[in-house]
């Protein structure tokens, strides 16, 4: 349906058979430090799908960083490999 490629997230319309089982957000301000997390998505847009999984190692205000459009975000460090289009912004 659509795509951000700066924040690489895409949005996804399914037109299923049968109906889904709904699953909450996750919430990253209670995101805690030892935690697992998942990737799954396309990642470079090669045309398949992948799953990575790793913890989360940091995450913190010392991990903000100034963007090159200027915008502010905290970051959430992982060890799970996390390449443009595994949270699905580029297909």
């Amino acid at each position: 349906m659509g795509r951000d490629a700066r924040t690489d997230v895409g949005l996804l319309k399914i037109e299923a058979a049968e109906p889904l089982t709904v699953l909450p957000l996750g919430d990253s301000d209670k995101a805690e430090v030892g935690e697992w997390v998942m990737a799954v998505g396309n990642p470079f847009g090669l045309g398949g799908n992948s799953v990575t999984v790793g913890v989360v190692s940091f995450k913190g205000e010392r991990a903000q960083l100034q963007l090159q459009r200027g915008t502010n975000i905290d970051l959430i460090q992982t060890d799970a490999a996390i390449n443009p289009g595994n949270s699905g912004g580029r297909s």
